[in-house]
C-alpha cells in the first residue's frame, strides 16, 4: 500500500476541500492525528456553514460536525 503524500496543514485548516475530496479522506489519514483530524473537520463544517449562509440557503440540520 503506497503512503500518502504529506499535505500542507495551513492549507488544509483553510480550506480542506482543496486537499480532500470527502471528510472521510480526512479520517484515513494515518498520518493525522486525532486532534488535528478534529481540526480539519472542524473547519469543513464551519466552510460548509458559511456558504450556505452566503448562499442563502438555511443552515442543515442534523449535519456532522
Amino acid at each position: 500500500m503506497a503512503t500518502a503524500p504529506p499535505i500542507d496543514l495551513d492549507r488544509v485548516l483553510l480550506d480542506p476541500r482543496s486537499v480532500f475530496k470527502e471528510p472521510a479522506e480526512v479520517l484515513s489519514r494515518a498520518d493525522l492525528d486525532a486532534t488535528r483530524k478534529r481540526q480539519i473537520l472542524e473547519r469543513w463544517r464551519q466552510n460548509d456553514l458559511e456558504r450556505q449562509t452566503d448562499s442563502g440557503a438555511p443552515p442543515k440540520h442534523g449535519t456532522a460536525g
